[in-house]
């Protein structure tokens, strides 16, 4: 049984690389990728079986990760599973085997290597990276202005997980600054009028959006007003370490 499940997410991982690696990648307002059908239709269907309640997630802000902001933003660590009944903790470990492992995160280098090596400015093979995965409920009132992340975060993913398409309006959405000279190193957000709204990715069933960070990588979530919402969202940020 443990080698049975070992070669299903072998197959699963190997299929994710596969399309990611595999589909066109954009280069305007700055480089990302957006990809549909990324599982199978039938993994997919399991991981909406397995998404846990919302009493399983803690608020963003009493995580220590946005101070006392972003309190409709709900996250579940991949590493913090232990209270999760059986079955969705072992479904959400066996997918964190291969989802934050090196082949994973050496397929997301590859993919964006240059953009990475220009934005950091050394030989990428000099430097160490760690991956986190958390599950993430965004509830009504969420929402978050144009920002480029930390310099620290290299990559950004972000597997949407919705039963349907009905609220596809509520991806998150590529910025450009009314300044065109205008740079951030990610310390701030900032207010959605200094910004020019380029596109939203649509929050489409079994579809992901990735970006590797630039000081231009401009992205947020246009105020969610929808009584009842959970905007389901697997991310995926690979950071720089020493």
């Amino acid at each position: 049984m443990e080698q049975s499940t070992k070669n299903v997410s072998s197959n699963i991982a190997d299929r994710v690389v596969e399309r990611i690696s595999g589909a066109p990648s954009c280069a305007e307002p700055f480089p990302y990728l957006y990809l549909e059908d990324v599982f199978s239709s039938e993994f997919y269907t399991e991981m909406l079986e397995q998404i846990p309640s919302r009493d399983a997630y803690r608020r963003i802000a009493d995580t220590g990760r946005a101070g006392n902001a972003y309190e409709q933003r709900l996250i579940l660590n991949l590493k913090a599973l232990d209270a999760l009944p059986t079955a969705q903790r072992q479904f959400w470990q066996n997918l964190a085997g291969w989802f934050l492992g090196s082949e994973f995160a050496s397929a997301l280098i590859g993919k964006f290597h240059r953009t990475l090596a220009e934005a950091i400015g050394k030989d990428l093979r000099q430097l160490h990276y760690g991956a986190e995965g958390m599950l993430v409920k965004d509830l009504d009132g969420y929402q978050i202005g144009p920002h480029t992340d930390l310099k620290s975060r290299a990559i950004s993913i972000m597997f949407y997980l919705p039963a349907d398409n009905r609220h596809e309006r509520h991806g998150t959405s590529l910025y450009i600054p009314r300044d065109p000279s205008f740079r951030s190193d990610g310390s701030r957000h900032f207010e959605f009028d200094a910004f020019e709204k380029v596109a939203t990715m649509p929050y489409k069933a079994n579809a992901m959006f990735g970006f590797p960070r630039t000081t231009a990588s401009f992205h947020g979530v246009e105020p969610i007003r929808e009584a009842g919402i959970e905007r389901d969202v697997l991310l995926y940020i690979l950071r720089w370490g020493d």
